[in-house]
């Protein structure tokens, strides 16, 4: 024996792994953060004179709720734990405006929930006075 522990051999031989994994994460992370950048603003929430009828556009609940799902789980995957530690810790305010950090992935997700939301309201509104 070398005199070397059997994990630190497990760790050193994962170690390549890891951080090809690490590697791909953060470009990953950095295509759709640059991608977040470059999208143009979203339009406000009156912009709609005409609500479009979402079984038009997809003619099965079940589709369009698993596609849905889909969507919220990739804008929560790039959302890391320091935007939310960034966004909720509040002891110190006046250090927490001077070191600002971007929260962008988690402002992005939270403006596409509440647009979501609202289509879904609209909709919902929609059937109600079909029916009503």
């Amino acid at each position: 024996m070398s005199g070397e522990a059997p994990c630190c051999f497990s760790v050193t031989a994962s170690s390549p792994h890891v951080l090809h994994n690490l590697l791909n994460k953060l470009t990953q992370l950095e295509r759709y953060e640059e991608g977040l950048a470059k999208a143009p603003a979203p339009p406000p929430v009156d912009f709609i004179s005409q609500p479009v009828d979402i079984t038009e556009v997809c003619t099965s609940p079940l589709v369009m709720a698993q596609q849905l799902t889909h969507v919220e789980l990739e804008k929560l995957s790039y959302i890391g734990p320091e935007e939310f530690v960034q966004a909720f810790a509040k002891d110190n305010l006046d250090a927490c405006y001077k070191d600002l950090k971007k929260t962008s992935n988690l402002e992005c997700y939270i403006q596409w929930f509440n647009r979501l939301s609202y289509l879904v309201a609209t909709h919902a509104c929609m059937l109600e006075r079909r029916t009503g």
